[in-house]
């Protein structure tokens, strides 16, 4: 049989318990298979439905052996384009039925029934969509029978998306849109049906005679474990959307890594060359030593116990990191369409045949095909490599790439692929983990840790070469065995290699990670989410913050509270007379005299007493030009999950939670806040926007641009929609005859750029006057005492499109440009308040020695007092003549001229993104630290330009994310702030340890080598023995740097930093201040421990009184003691004295809220008692009385008065 002709042929009218609805040849041609749409408004391509009528049509069903659905079949829709529009099918904000063709597809793959497989529901597989996109394959997609074929296989509708009552399985699928089983069809003349699959294989004819009433049932759906979850099928077979995480390394890998150090390993080589030395003198020698062994265990121990707590810090480290990257990640959003409504979901939640909404400044979260496009234009360098724009749309180029950037326009697209399934989730997957790059401080102090080192290598070897020659002309004939000299020699090896362990510096490199891993998580606290860890320490040190204006210095909450629709003025009563601005916008409005065009209003007249004279198909129209001219909209979204998200990381969510909203999608306007602002002064005017954008037909968006700073909407309005009234009150007349649709060009903008596009005005009656220049005049006095005042103005604009032209007028030719010929209907003044807390903020900025400038798109007028309220603009600075400048006069200016603004410049007004990216270059050139914030597309070069770019968790979009180091998620200022004290707090607190390492480093060497050369010179038996010894040296390294690390690199922030200026670029790292703790302090414990040293050793006749054999004397593990105990306590109280660097005497300020240095401190001292009181055999100590423990502590207790005095001194020979 002939199918085609069959279909051709095919008229139908169905009726279903909510209405009658026919589907004639001309709704059919479009439309390959029936589902429940929602009731649809008659018009001349349907004027045979009635407008309480439903069209019932069935999603592409999968038939069974026994059960058909009902499927009329017609000729593929062509795709329509128009001027930068590619749709699949007439574009309109209807929610109109787009009716599919499954027999489209060129490649009829025959499904069998009765699988299991997923691929019998969806009859398409993840592999055969990448071999489609990888590389694009416009021939594959035709194969599948184009855009629309793959919605179809994919159980989708690009008007109504998914259903989230779907439920599939291998038998079939099912949408739950109706609460019957079955639909009655009745028909009046003889119809010939087809039950078929979804690819169109026919299963079963169904002859219905006249008058037959049949019921055709809603496929039976169940599996084998009952009722599948809602999309748990889709999931199964695409996956999700979760992207491929890089393998984590586990504590083993960590531990490995640690025990690739070539000390330690040294270090250990020789550990256990003594423990078999130890165990032969044990075991085989003539005297034999039981505790022979026990030195080289005992570091083998320490070792491990190094490598174990660095290993497990490092670990802790990776999982807050990882913690803190899938906090971000939850925060991304994306907007969907589902059973026909638009909501808000998690990204994560994307799913194959979604469709998913896209605009300029999104990052595509997976892989898509478009469906409907405003002049959408997108960068595929992330897949491509090539930095080249290109064009989309339906025909030349439908595919999209997760991982891409969309630079221009807006538009739908159905998801093909997501998560490991699309093109970016493949490419990641097959990536290695990426270390991340050390940040400029971790490379600072790994350079300085390797010169120590060097220093350190040397001495050790210098003293290993010295010690030998000692060793050998001193013991050349006293007839030794080799045991014994082999065990005096590695005893040489391990003081050599010890003191490498002790010199190298480590954890200077482990205190940044551990000082950045803590901040970062604090910052989040404070809403700053860091993306780049570098971006934490530079930001201490900025020196310029370059701020937007909307709500980051303002609340985001605009409104409009002024304006003038149609000559009249309104918002008179929203006026303070505590500015004088305002009380001058006050008299503007209501003192005005008869002759002018702009006429008067009362102080308190409302907004239904100011257009109570005005036509209402007039305001009607101007509401209108304002809904339909805007992207923003209702969605329902998870605003609630997210806010309190956010609040548990930040710390900002009260104990009190409303439990009902748990769960629960709230209804919010989503998009730009002054397109917000415009609706919600429609919906004040009575006019809603859902339905003037239910009876418009887009033709073509020309979004917003930061250069062009206005954006154009053309509609055409079907004829059952004409209202003669509005062309009669606007003196507008058909230029030919009556058309039986009109265009129209919707403008909005700003207010000062828009007006000079105008020639034309709505008086106050409602009709179209021309503009002079007086009445231009007008409008401009208005605008520019509006911004005076804070406001952002707002112009509306509108003209017919060739169809329409003022009375005795010819036609426009350039009728659909908006550069010209604009009809002037009102102007609005927005309010957006400063946010309280930002004047505080922005002056403690300056007092910590950082300009903050303002950059805006606000004109000059309402830049300059919007930065005097910010505190930006002080009331006593006098403005000097570069204070204020606008964009296009500063992107004008020569370098030399640019280095003569710069340091005056404060507000950068009707500015751009380039004149941002020129402003933060010229800056950094000048040697500034430059800090920037932005939430548009086009921020991004200038955040990628800068040395710490802040981009908005609220208002930014994912472009401007991405290129961002820092994400403000409340998008405050003051937070911006905070970061400045968190990022000085992470610079202090690595010098503070830098400041105790190396203290102790220098001590720590002195005293291993000085009494070393002491024991192989005067030393009864002349072997070389350090008064510290292996095991207790990394007892000390243990200390000093992890436990230290963590104690000094974990203090909190206070506001005290904010009192000095940032430091330069050029500063060293180790100050004046610094180097005078560091060699005072180092000098009074290396005089100390050497006069314990040399106080408590005994001497004999032939020197002195160190060893008895194999083991030590009393007298010098006595001594021994005493020099370890007051050293390593000389260490614990010199870590409180590092907590100030500086000449503050505080040392104890806000220690109470850093608990983990006082635990850290005090397990130390406990560890130091067990140590010492009962280690004997491992560290070589014996236990000590009280007046012994007085004695160490005492004398280690003089460091603090020590620091305060040093603090004190003068700066002898300081050079600034």
């Amino acid at each position: 049989m002939n199918n085609s002709g069959t279909r051709r042929s095919q008229k139908s009218a169905v009726r279903t318990n909510t209405g009658l609805s026919t589907a004639s040849n001309d709704t059919a041609s479009s439309d390959s298979f029936l589902r429940p749409t929602q009731p649809t408004r008659s018009s001349s391509r349907n004027s045979a439905v009635s407008d309480n009528s439903q069209l019932i049509a069935l999603s592409p069903l999968t038939a069974t052996q026994d059960s058909g659905f009902l499927v009329a079949h017609a000729p593929p829709r062509q795709g329509s384009t128009h001027s930068g529009v590619s749709t699949l099918g007439n574009s309109s904000f209807n929610s109109q039925a787009r009716l599919l063709d499954p027999n489209a597809s060129a490649e009829s793959t025959k499904i069998n029934l009765g699988s299991k497989d997923s691929s019998a529901v969806f009859g398409v597989t993840p592999d055969q969509i990448h071999d489609m996109i990888d590389p694009k394959s416009p021939e594959k997609l035709s194969a599948f029978g184009g855009i629309q074929g793959i919605i179809s296989r994919l159980r989708s509708n690009e008007t109504m998306g998914l259903s989230d009552k779907e439920h599939l399985h291998a038998g079939g699928w099912e949408s739950q849109v109706a609460s019957s089983t079955a639909t009655e069809f009745k028909h009046s003349e003889p119809v010939t049906f087809k039950v078929t699959d979804d690819v169109g294989v026919v299963v079963e004819h169904l002859v219905i005679s006249t008058e037959t009433t049949v019921k055709v049932p809603t496929p039976s759906i169940h599996s084998t474990k009952g009722e599948t979850e809602s999309f748990a099928e889709r999931i199964r077979f695409f996956g999700d959307n979760s992207l491929p995480e890089p393998a984590s390394r586990s504590l083993w890998d960590f531990a490995k890594e640690a025990l690739k150090d070539r000390t330690l390993i040294i270090l250990l080589i020789a550990a256990f060359a003594e423990i078999a030395i130890g165990i032969y003198k044990t075991v085989f020698a003539e005297e034999k030593d039981p505790y022979g062994f026990i030195d080289g265990l005992a570091i083998v121990i320490a070792v491990v116990v190094i490598v174990l707590i660095s290993s497990v810090n490092d670990y802790r480290k990776q999982a807050q990191f990882h913690k803190l990257s899938s906090f971000s990640t939850s925060l991304s959003r994306v907007q969907v369409t589902r059973s026909g409504e638009t909501i808000q979901i998690k990204t994560a939640e994307l799913l194959v045949g979604d469709i998913l909404h896209i605009q300029a400044g999104d990052v595509l979260p997976a892989d898509g095909l478009v469906v409907q496009a405003f002049n959408i234009s997108t960068d595929e360098s992330a897949m491509t490599g090539e930095a080249v724009t290109l064009t989309k749309d339906t025909e030349m180029d439908p595919f999209l790439f997760s991982g891409t950037k969309v630079v221009n326009g807006v538009g739908k697209m159905v998801v093909i692929a997501t998560g490991r399934n699309s093109m970016n989730g493949r490419l990641m997957a097959a990536l290695d983990a990426e270390e991340p790059e050390p940040t400029p401080l971790q490379g600072k102090l790994g350079k300085l840790a390797d010169l120590i080192a060097k220093f350190g290598t040397v001495i050790a070897v210098g003293m290993l070469v010295a010690l030998g020659i000692l060793y050998a002309i001193f013991h050349r004939n006293d007839g030794k065995g080799a045991v014994k000299i082999a065990n005096d020699i590695i005893n040489l090896f391990i003081i050599a290699i010890t003191l490498v362990v002790v010199a190298v510096p480590e954890g200077l490199p482990l205190a940044v990670t551990i000082s950045l891993a803590h901040a970062t998580l604090k910052m989040l606290k404070d809403n700053n989410l860091v993306r780049h860890l570098k971006a934490c320490e530079t930001m201490g040190n900025a020196t310029t913050i370059c701020s937007d204006k909307t709500g980051t210095l303002t609340q985001n909450k605009m409104t409009v509270v002024v304006g003038v629709v149609a000559c009249r003025p309104f918002g008179a009563e929203n006026l303070s007379n505590n500015s004088n601005e305002e009380v001058v916008l006050m008299d503007l409005l209501t003192k005005r005299s008869s002759d002018k065009a702009i006429k008067n209003t009362a102080v308190s007249s409302s907004l239904s007493d100011a257009f109570s004279n005005l036509p209402t198909a007039v305001l009607n129209h101007i509401a209108r030009s304002i809904n339909v001219n805007s992207t923003a909209e209702e969605v329902a979204t998870d605003a609630a999950e997210k806010a309190a998200a956010v609040a548990a990381q930040t710390e900002s969510i009260g104990k009190k939670s409303n439990k009902e909203q748990d769960g629960k999608r709230a209804t919010e306007f989503i998009g730009s806040k002054t397109e917000v602002a415009l609706l919600e002064f429609t919906n004040k005017l009575g006019r809603s926007y859902q339905q003037d954008r239910q009876n418009s037909q887009v033709l073509e968006v020309i979004p917003f641009s930061s250069d062009r700073k206005r954006m154009s909407t053309i509609i055409k309005i079907p004829e059952n929609q004409l209202d003669a009234a509005l062309e009669r009150h606007l003196s507008l007349t058909h230029a030919d005859s009556p058309a039986s649709e009109t265009k129209w060009l919707f403008c909005k903008g700003a207010a000062e750029l828009v007006v000079k596009l105008c020639d034309r005005y709505v008086d106050e009656e409602g009709k179209v006057m021309p503009l002079s220049d007086a009445v231009r005049a007008e409008f401009e006095a208005t605008i520019e005492t509006m911004a005076s005042c804070a406001l952002r103005t707002i112009c509306v604009a509108f003209k017919s499109i060739e169809t329409c032209v003022p009375n005795g007028a010819e036609a426009d030719a350039d009728a659909a440009s908006d550069d010209a010929n604009l009809i002037l209907a009102c102007v609005v003044g927005i309010k957006d308040p400063i946010r309280p807390e930002v004047p505080a903020a922005v002056a403690d900025c300056m007092r910590a020695g950082v300009v903050v400038r303002m950059v805006t798109g606000d004109n000059m007028t309402t830049a300059r007092s919007i930065a005097k309220n910010a505190g930006i603009l002080t009331s006593g600075d006098a403005i000097g003549e570069y204070t204020v400048m606008d964009g296009p006069t500063f992107r004008k200016l020569s370098p030399e001229m640019m280095d003569t603004v710069l340091p005056q410049l404060r507000v950068l007004a009707r500015s751009s993104p380039l004149d941002k990216q020129i402003l933060v270059n010229n800056l950094k050139r000048l040697g500034e630290t430059v800090a920037v914030t932005g939430d548009g597309t086009n921020d991004a070069p200038a955040l990628k330009s800068a040395d710490v770019g802040f981009s908005m968790g609220i208002a930014g979009t994912e472009m401007a994310k991405e290129a961002s180091d820092i994400i403000l998620l409340d998008d405050n200022f003051a937070s911006l702030t905070k970061a400045i004290i968190w990022g000085r707090s992470v610079y202090d607190s690595v010098r503070k340890f830098l400041q105790f390492q190396l203290t102790v480093n220098i001590v720590a060497v002195v005293m291993t080598v000085v009494s070393s050369f002491l024991t192989a010179i005067f030393s009864e038996d002349k072997i070389p023995l350090s008064v510290l010894n292996a095991v207790q040296l990394l007892w000390v390294n243990l200390i000093m740097d992890t436990f230290a690390a963590l104690a000094l690199a974990t203090d909190p922030p206070t506001p005290e930093l904010l009192n000095r200026p940032p430091a330069r670029k050029s500063d060293p790292l180790i100050n004046y201040d610094m180097w005078k703790m560091v060699l005072g302090q180092a000098a009074f414990q290396i005089v100390v421990c050497l006069g314990l040293y040399c106080g408590k050793v005994s001497w004999v006749d032939g020197g002195m009184d160190v060893l008895l054999g194999n083991t030590y004397t009393d007298s010098y593990l006595k001594m021994g003691t005493l020099v370890f105990n007051t050293f390593v306590f000389c260490q614990l109280f010199n870590e409180v004295n590092c907590r100030v660097i500086g000449k503050d005497l505080n040392i104890f300020n806000n220690i109470s809220k850093n608990p983990l240095f006082a635990i850290i401190v005090s397990g130390s001292v406990v560890v130091q008692v067990v140590i010492v009181q009962f280690g004997g055999i491992v560290f070589h100590t014996v236990s000590l009385d009280a007046m012994d423990w007085l004695l160490c502590i005492g004398v280690s207790f003089l460091t603090i008065p020590l620091g305060a005095v040093i603090r004190l001194l003068p700066d002898f020979f300081r050079r600034d």
